[in-house]
């Protein structure tokens, strides 16, 4: 994928302020993918957790 969709893409959803929610289920799907130890899984759910906390409480705003 072209650097050009990444920002596409990346401005796609910050304008529909889901950003944070698709991080988090992106990050969700590898953890259930790629990550068979203990330590992996637990650090990527705490960082799920505190994605879709930012996303239900936060809104981002261009500088």
């Amino acid at each position: 994928m072209s650097t050009l969709m990444n920002h596409k893409s990346l401005q796609f959803h910050l304008e529909s302020g889901d950003y944070f929610g698709t991080l988090a289920t992106t990050l969700d799907l590898l953890r259930q993918d790629l990550f068979t130890n203990e330590e992996g899984k637990s650090f990527l759910e705490q960082k799920v957790k505190e994605l879709e906390y930012l996303q239900n409480k936060y809104k981002i705003n261009k500088k």
